[in-house]
């Protein structure tokens, strides 16, 4: 998240290859975990907010639509103030057949839906957002986030569809991995293409 914002912080530059000293830990449960220091930085760029108890559940799994949310504060961050802007700002009817008007998340992802981020499973339009979230599609979601904002650095903010096409928007990120590696397990997988973009030009290691 630290490279899409450009290492900007509240403070000044920050490397996104590094992570500041925390002196507070924002969550009870996270003390001793071997990823504290990433966790309070999230909380500290907003990104996260952890549950109504005071806990962030380190080891529990991601559901779709909490990482929905944690791509989307990201959004509101780094993408153009028109383009904010131009979001829907409520929900009227469902983004999704199984996500009701109602629900916590459906404004996050309907948003994520109208700036092409994230879109129905195919053949059943379903979402899933209690569904836990796969790495390829957490991939996914960044990496149509990063072009949502190359495509908004080349101006094309009037069109109705934000990213008209990846080759377009894709040639306004600097590739910052020379020489990304090679997967050994996805081929075939709906991802693979993505997964090659995204090494490439946005320079993310998947963990």
């Amino acid at each position: 998240m630290a490279q899409l914002q450009g290492g900007q912080t509240g403070g000044g530059t920050t490397d996104p290859g590094t992570t500041p000293p925390v002196v507070t830990l924002p969550f009870n449960d996270i003390r001793g975990n071997r990823y504290a220091n990433q966790i309070a930085r999230a909380s500290q760029l907003g990104l996260i907010s952890g549950f109504p108890d005071g806990t962030f559940q380190p080891t529990s799994p991601v559901t779709r639509e909490q990482a929905v949310s944690i791509v989307m504060q990201a959004a509101a961050q780094i993408l153009p103030t028109s383009l904010i802007a131009a979001r829907p700002q409520s929900v009227t009817s469902p983004p999704f057949p199984d996500v009701p008007a109602s629900r916590w998340s459906a404004l996050k992802i309907l948003q994520a839906k109208s700036l092409g981020i994230v879109s129905g499973d195919f053949g059943t339009g379903n979402f899933r957002p209690d569904s836990n979230v796969s790495r390829a599609e957490l991939m996914a979601m960044l990496y149509k986030l990063a072009l949502v904002d190359a495509d908004a650095g080349v101006g094309d903010l009037e069109s109705p569809t934000p990213v008209p096409g990846q080759e377009q928007a894709a040639s306004g990120i600097i590739p910052n991995v020379p020489n990304p590696p090679a997967f050994t397990d996805i081929g075939g997988h709906w991802a693979k293409a993505l997964s090659g973009r995204w090494q490439l030009s946005v320079g993310w290691p998947l963990p």
